[in-house]
């Protein structure tokens, strides 16, 4: 008997320390999307030098390689990623996110079609992401001005943290709603 509270009690330790670490990668991978950010957010107004009178955010056309910053990858583990590109006028954030379990990977693809159907009422985000990615957002200068630089950091760095966690849980009701489904066919069976 006291083995197996021992056996217990280390387990429940292994849990919480694997939790635990868990938890301060995930921090320091938010934090490091949002300093790089913060870097790539020193944007301006800046006309374009090939087509007259426009303003075209230069991250997309990428015509001029003297007004882009150095692209970043910041590297959560190998199924998470965050990609900044940066340039005079605008950034783009692009996020892939994890999805080891083939359930995940179709949840991931329903949630941001989702997300992307509705890029209209979220002026960021980009209606096809950049291939290889889930998720791109495009900042621009006017962005900077009317949303302010700390509130766009604010929510890059929660839509980084919130979206596995909101594909974690479509995968918890999935599971739940098969549970339940399978013990109703289960009684249906025992007469």
């Amino acid at each position: 008997m006291q083995a197996e509270s021992n056996c217990c009690a280390e387990a429940d330790a292994a849990a919480s320390t694997k939790a635990e670490a868990e938890a301060r990668v995930d921090d320091e991978y938010v934090a490091n999307i949002r300093h790089c950010l913060d870097r790539a957010l020193c944007i301006q107004r800046f006309p374009s030098q090939c087509t007259e009178r426009h303003v075209v955010p230069e991250v997309e056309l990428q015509q001029n390689p003297e007004l882009l910053l150095k692209p970043t990858l910041i590297v959560r583990d190998d199924d998470t990623r965050c990609f900044i590109e940066g340039s005079v006028n605008s950034c783009r954030v692009s996020l892939l996110l994890s999805q080891p379990a083939e359930l995940q990977q179709r949840l991931t693809v329903l949630y941001t079609r989702f997300l992307m159907q509705r890029a209209d009422a979220l002026d960021l985000l980009r209606r096809t992401p950049l291939p290889g990615y889930h998720i791109s957002l495009l900042i621009t200068d006017e962005h900077v001005l009317t949303m302010g630089r700390p509130a766009l950091l604010e929510f890059v760095a929660g839509l980084a943290r919130r979206v596995g966690s909101g594909v974690d849980g479509l995968e918890g009701v999935v599971r739940a709603h098969g549970r339940s489904v399978a013990l109703e066919f289960l009684r249906a069976l025992a007469f």
